[in-house]
C-alpha cells in the first residue's frame, strides 16, 4: 500500500466536471493505493507509467488521473484527457524517456547528419588542411 496525495488541481477538475466523476476518481485513488507497486496482479486499474516519476490511470475512457512518484508517496496531480496528458508530457521534456537512455538513430537522422557534415565540417576541414600547407610552405621559404 502506497499513500497518495491529491493535489488542488486534481480537486479542482473533478468537481468542475461534477459528482460522477468525484466518485470515480475517489475509487480509483483507492485502488492504486491499495494495489500500486504490484505489476502482475490483474486489479483493473488502468495505470501505466509515463517517464521516470509519471503515471497516469484511467478513469474513463477519456479520462486519466496524472500521478507524479515522490519517495514515500504519489501525488494524484490532475485529471486530463489524452491529448492534454501527451502535452504535459512534451513540456516536461526531462521526463519522456524512460529509462533515460538514448534514443537509436533512425536511417532520416542519419541522412541529415551525413547531409550537415558535408555541407558544414568536410569543406572546413580541407580549408583548414590547405592553410595548413601554406602555412608550412610559407615556413619553409622564410
Amino acid at each position: 500500500m502506497i499513500r497518495v496525495d491529491v493535489g488542488p488541481r486534481l480537486s479542482r477538475s473533478a468537481r468542475r466536471l461534477g459528482d460522477q466523476i468525484v466518485a470515480e476518481v475517489e475509487e480509483k485513488l483507492t485502488l492504486v493505493s491499495r494495489h500500486f507497486g504490484e505489476p502482475h496482479r490483474p486489479s483493473g486499474l488502468g495505470l501505466r507509467k509515463l517517464g521516470r516519476r509519471s503515471y497516469e490511470a484511467r478513469v474513463s475512457r477519456g479520462l486519466r488521473i496524472v500521478f507524479i512518484r515522490e519517495p514515500d508517496r504519489l501525488t494524484a496531480y490532475d485529471l486530463m484527457d489524452h491529448h492534454q496528458v501527451t502535452q504535459w508530457l512534451k513540456a516536461r521534456k526531462g521526463d519522456q524517456n524512460r529509462e533515460g537512455k538514448k534514443q537509436p538513430l533512425t536511417a532520416a537522422g542519419l541522412h541529415a547528419l551525413r547531409d550537415e557534415y558535408t555541407r558544414t565540417i568536410a569543406p572546413a576541414r580541407a580549408r583548414a588542411a590547405e592553410i595548413l600547407s601554406l602555412e608550412c610552405k610559407l615556413k619553409a621559404e622564410g
